[in-house]
């Protein structure tokens, strides 16, 4: 009885990790994700101000 309690206690412990960990890697795969929304963005606003100095400065001369 006493090995039957070490084990049933032994794979509450596992499941619990298991449930840490899945839930952990959805929280980290949001964070890329919103990670490379946020670069992305900022590069199209990068491109959009060369693309802006670049048609001034075609304008200017």
């Amino acid at each position: 009885m006493t090995y039957f309690k070490f084990i049933l206690i032994f794979a509450i412990f596992l499941f619990l990790g298991l449930i840490i960990t899945v839930f952990s890697q959805i929280k980290y795969e949001n964070r890329i994700k919103n990670l490379y929304r946020s670069s992305a963005n900022s590069m199209e606003n990068e491109l959009k101000w060369l693309n802006a100095l670049l048609g001034k400065r075609k304008t200017d001369e």
